[in-house]
């Protein structure tokens, strides 16, 4: 089994950067001299931070919201998977769990990745189980009644895990079908370095079994190069899963990777229709890019979003995107011939997650910062060009800093209400003190957002 510290990056991007910022002193940044763009209504001046007590590291890494406004973070606390709900106000819901907060465990060690919310309200939690190093990870799943208690009528008791054959797997994200089944994707590595992976999918059934009507057994590896990862899947109405990552290979002392999307049926086979045998793989020009998002537009375009890494870049890391037509060719009316590699003039950014408002502009997540780590958000016309009636100059940054206080944080995902505003959720924490690690979440208001609700 890998060393379960592995858990604590989305990918080797975001690890690279974070190394880049850890220990130096922060200065204060340019776009956090404008007009507060976090919203005063949320939490303390727009920010909530979440200590499971008697736990010093707590790290959320997926976030979702219900129809009713309230706010579920899940991610790891302490070798447990971790939740808190959050009422409209950022206030911890009572209602859930113990005072909003929730923790579960798995045989051996396990962490929470992504979240989605049923139809009726049930929370659907995917991450890995990590075993007791006689045996391989998994991936690992947990469904939730409303008031936080397990569904026992999902797996054994509420939970599921998931193995691959001859492979240690990662879960990364989770989207659930119209039809009420659930797709989870990740990576399934077959060496203990982690240097040979494929993409690895697996669909269940709405009690938590695997899906025999996909690919057999429920579940589907993807081979593209050495090393692969799938960190993003959406699912459309018309029942095809699109994933998305990276693709890596070695050359020397470097990886070079380049951006990564798939598409299946819903049999589990590759979309003939989609690019080369349902399988695009696009170089941004950097050394190293990934995917961390995927969002289906609703014309059927496909819209990628991550990191790009590289020494000819302006800050070594900036945002990266693509945008497909929905046969896998690039879209030419996007940035440059379907591309957009961009520094906002935010410092480094690790791209963690994206998400299209309902008028359909994108807006990015990412941790940014040149010596110090920010929640950055950066909007995007439906064009690709930088969106500049967001924020200051397209983007809109917050931290959980103080007079007292200068932790480093870092996002790792976001969700846009109905009115516009944008939630961030990830962790925070002071490694100049007691290097407690906390869930953090950030409000933001709406910015140039569209504020009447139209159709998705």
């Amino acid at each position: 089994m890998r060393n379960p510290a592995s858990l604590f990056r989305r990918s080797v991007l975001p690890a690279i950067v974070l190394t880049m910022v850890i220990g130096v002193a922060r200065a204060p940044y340019a776009l956090q001299a404008a007009d507060d763009p976090l919203d005063p209504t949320f939490g303390k001046g727009g920010k909530v931070r979440t200590d499971f007590l008697g736990r010093s590291r707590d790290q959320a890494f997926g976030l979702a919201l219900q129809a009713d406004g309230r706010i579920v973070a899940v991610g790891f606390v302490e070798g447990d998977f971790g939740l808190a709900r959050y009422n409209a106000d950022g206030s911890l819901d009572a209602s859930f769990g113990t005072q909003g907060k929730v923790t579960t465990a798995f045989a051996g060690f396990a962490f929470a990745a992504a979240v989605a919310v049923q139809r009726d309200n049930k929370i659907v939690v995917a991450g890995t189980a990590f075993s007791d190093g006689t045996s391989f990870d998994a991936f690992a799943l947990a469904r939730y009644n409303t008031n936080g208690t397990l569904d026992t009528t999902f797996g054994v008791g509420g939970r599921v895990t998931t193995a691959f054959a001859n492979a240690s797997a990662e879960a990364k994200a989770v989207a659930i079908q119209a039809d009420g089944r659930i797709v989870v994707v990740g990576q399934a590595v077959t060496d203990p370095e982690g240097t040979i992976s494929d993409m690895a999918i697996a669909r269940y059934t709405i009690n938590g079994s695997l899906d025999p009507s996909f690919d057999g057994d429920g579940r589907v590896t993807a081979d593209l190069d050495e090393t692969d990862d799938a960190r993003a899947v959406a699912v459309p109405l018309d029942g095809k899963i699109v994933v998305a990552g990276s693709a890596a290979h070695s050359i020397g002392f470097e990886t070079v990777s380049d951006v990564a999307v798939l598409r299946f049926r819903s049999d589990g086979s590759p979309d003939p229709l989609f690019g080369a045998g349902g399988r695009v793989r696009t170089d941004l020009a950097g050394l190293a890019e990934d995917a961390s998002a995927v969002m289906i537009q609703r014309d059927g375009k496909i819209v990628a979003a991550g990191t790009v890494v590289g020494d000819k870049l302006p800050t070594i890391a900036d945002i990266g995107m693509v945008r497909y037509n929905p046969n896998g060719s690039l879209d030419p009316t996007f940035g440059a011939g379907g591309v957009v590699v961009l520094d906002p003039g935010t410092g480094i950014d690790s791209v963690a997650s994206g998400a299209l408002q309902r008028d359909g502009k994108i807006v990015v997540g990412s941790t940014s910062g040149h010596a110090g780590g920010l929640f950055t958000l950066t909007r995007f016309d439906t064009d690709g060009s930088l969106d500049l009636a967001f924020g200051t100059n397209g983007v809109m940054q917050g931290d959980f800093s103080t007079p007292d206080n200068d932790p480093l944080d870092q996002l790792q995902a976001i969700a846009i209400q109905p009115d516009g505003k944008i939630v961030a959720a990830g962790f925070t924490f002071n490694f100049r003190t007691d290097g407690d690690m906390n869930f953090g979440l950030l409000r933001f208001k709406a910015s140039g957002a569209p504020t009447t609700p139209g159709p998705r």
